[in-house]
């Protein structure tokens, strides 16, 4: 949106006779909205230089630095270092191209091409390679950014402890009318203008604090009637030096934002914090823990998290209602003791602990049984789900080949072909795509056999031999089930959804690697359900081994995949479940985390459902006083309509994406790898 301004700069200086040779940064400055961006120009960043303190050995990330004004004004003014990220490569080779006219400058301020809402991590230069900067400005930026919440984790990572901020956006003061949200999609390109308080949320969960917000509504509600009606008086100038269209353009703009202001439902803030050191952050995590085990402490008996019981279960994470009657048990499973503050349980043989599949062959309102399946390997993604009802059996696979990113996700099943029950304790299950033996503490298998003209020819190209089916076939063993979790979910009974999050798996001999070997995810669940469901889901893996370069998007950004470690040198990386749904009338919301250093124990890391959700791209909770996010970015994506054929079946919107994960973890640096996002809504039956 910004494009033309940098044609608009070279002309404005050409016709000082300044269009080549050295500049001063008051020769820009007197461009005015040519060279500041944002709102009361100059002015605008005196204030900034103040709050922050800017002085000579000040370092300050400007994210959105557009063609280089206040980077350039601040450095000069206050003697400040500056380095400016800005996704827009016409914008930033400006910026650079400017600052190198101005003697001495670009000594102190740099810029650097690359979108911060998107590209984790982001490309520092030296100096600034190391990150550690003292401020982090943002005029009139945020609100461009689909993202806000990566881009402020970005921001966050980048700054050392006690850091400041200092931001300038636009904010909701009143529910828009559908023309005030077609002037801001249409004109203004702004995807992330919220309300105070949901700004100040996102920018707490990511671990800023001490933060004020000052209302610049008047000032900027004066300031945008002014600049529209003035640049309306300097017509005849502005037509000669830019032309009519770049004319009529501007003004039809600044008379849009004019009259968002002017109608009272759109305002500014400037809002000021700073990221808190790791001791204060610990001291305030450690005065919850200790308030909450002292309250503990007093009730015996508590109730576990989601409805009844739980494996591994955090003594931080339970509820405190006494579990005063047990529940009558399942015909299908056994169910635990209940459950104390002090005394959890885990499941140690998965085979024992599953029913066959189907559960149960009534045809009853409400039966469900689902099983899925996905794994992350190195320069390969596979993705399995099976939905049972009393009415139909959905099975699907995909996968996503990294040596074919344009190919994007490629369906390798999608039937309703049922899969037999083969005899054996545990899982057994075929049909002529599929075979699935899953009942050793160990390990499994998964084969599948493609029919389809799309997954045979992605397993032929990928170097996938063929089989007993005559078709090309890839064989996914399980080398290790990890720790197994489960609990009642909210609304059910006694029927447990078991969760392994923790899997090891590999695939020999794909695009010719003799061994593709990395972490995997499997939930069983089963029971009766209520009909219409809704979810969103995420599970992921950062941090530890990361094997660069594996997972791309179309565009060809990499993400890396962490993987088992070798040996005793290696880290663990950090694996994270969370879900945001809804049974019916029941909210089941979860986060649960298995730290590196806790691969061994199994002990997690939960939140209390009340203080865990998931919003657009995102799993967000607060774990003994520190917030912790999840944010995902799409790679790839499959999706399907399950059941729909009437009869009153199953019918489901399904959609399912491979994404580059960022994981913050209360005050740690922010750790990336890659994570599986599932949405649904419809009906289980």
């Amino acid at each position: 949106m910004y494009h033309w301004r940098v044609k608009a700069v070279h002309d404005a200086l050409a016709a000082q006779g300044k269009a080549h040779g050295a500049l001063q940064v008051e020769d820009l400055v007197a461009l005015g909205h040519l060279d500041q961006y944002h709102y009361l120009g100059v002015a605008a960043c005196d204030e900034a230089a103040e709050i922050l303190g800017l002085g000579p050995g000040s370092r300050v990330l400007d994210l959105g630095s557009g063609i280089g004004g206040p980077a350039r004004y601040l450095a000069a003014s206050s003697g400040c270092s500056v380095l400016g990220i800005e996704m827009q490569p016409e914008l930033c080779e400006a910026a650079s191209e400017l600052t190198a006219r101005v003697p001495g400058l670009a000594e102190r301020v740099q810029f650097v091409c690359g979108d911060a809402g998107r590209s984790l991590p982001l490309p520092l230069p030296p100096p600034f390679v190391d990150g550690g900067f003292d401020h982090y400005l943002s005029q009139l930026v945020n609100l461009h950014v689909p993202d806000r919440a990566s881009l402020l984790v970005e921001a966050f990572a980048q700054l050392r402890e006690g850091g400041t901020f200092y931001i300038e956006d636009f904010c909701l003061l009143a529910p828009l009318r559908s023309d005030d949200q077609a002037t801001l999609t249409e004109f203004v390109n702004a995807p992330s203008v919220s309300s105070v308080d949901d700004y100040i949320r996102d920018l707490e969960a990511v671990g800023f604090c001490d933060i004020e917000v000052v209302d610049m509504s008047a000032q900027w509600t004066a300031w945008n009637r002014a600049r529209a009606d003035g640049y309306e008086a300097t017509k005849s100038a502005a037509v000669a030096l830019h032309g009519r269209e770049i004319y009529v353009s501007r003004q039809r703009f600044y008379s849009a934002v004019a009259g968002l202001f002017d109608g009272g439902r759109i305002g500014g803030v400037r809002v000021t914090g700073r990221k808190p050191g790791s001791l204060e952050v610990q001291l305030k995590a450690a005065r919850k823990k200790a308030g909450k085990a002292g309250i503990a402490e007093l009730n015996g008996n508590v109730r576990i998290l989601e409805s009844g019981r739980s494996f591994t279960q955090s003594a931080a994470a339970v509820e405190t209602n006494p579990l005063t009657t047990p529940p009558t048990k399942s015909p299908m499973m056994t169910p635990p003791e209940p459950l104390t503050k002090a005394h959890a349980q885990r499941i140690t043989d998965v085979a024992t602990s599953q029913p066959p599949l189907p559960w149960t062959r009534e045809a009853r309102p409400g039966v469900h049984d689902s099983l899925q399946y996905h794994f992350f390997l190195p320069g390969l993604f596979l993705a399995l789900r099976v939905f049972h009802t009393a009415s139909l059996q959905s099975i699907s696979a995909w996968a996503y080949d990294a040596a074919e990113p344009e190919s994007g996700a490629v369906e390798l099943l999608n039937a309703y072909t049922p899969l037999s029950p083969l005899p054996g304790r545990g899982l057994h299950l075929a049909n002529d795509e599929l075979t699935i033996s899953d009942a050793d503490v160990a390990g499994g298998t998964i084969r599948l056999a493609p029919t389809s003209e799309a997954g045979c020819g992605l397993l032929t190209r990928a170097g996938m031999p063929v089989g007993a089916s005559g078709r090309p076939e890839l064989v996914l063993s399980i080398e290790r089930q990890g720790h197994v979790y489960s609990w009642v979910p909210v609304g059910a009974t006694d029927d447990l959804v078991i969760h392994r999050p923790q899997m090891q798996a590999r695939v020999d001999g794909w695009r010719g690697a003799a061994t593709a070997t990395g972490y995997g995810y499997s939930k069983r669940y089963h029971g009766i359900y209520a009909r219409h469901n809704a979810w969103r889901f995420i599970h992921g893996v950062a941090g530890g081994n990361l094997m660069a370069g594996s997972h791309g998007r179309a565009s060809g950004v990499p993400a890396s995949v962490p993987t088992p470690p070798r040996g005793p040198a290696e880290a663990a990386p950090a694996i994270v479940w969370t879900a945001d749904a809804t049974f019916g009338d029941n909210k089941y919301n979860y986060f649960k985390l298995l730290t590196g250093d806790a691969h061994e124990s199994g002990t997690l890391a939960e939140a209390a459902s009340s203080d865990t959700y998931n919003q657009a791209d995102a799993g967000y909770a607060t774990i003994d006083g520190q917030v912790h996010a999840a944010h995902v970015r799409e790679i790839a994506s499959w999706h399907t309509i399950i059941g729909g054929r009437g009869g009153g079946e199953m019918e489901a919107k399904y959609e399912n994406r491979l994404c580059e994960l960022t994981l913050k973890m209360g005050d740690q640096p922010p750790v990336t790898g890659v994570a599986y996002n599932e949405r649904y809504l419809g009906t289980l039956w």
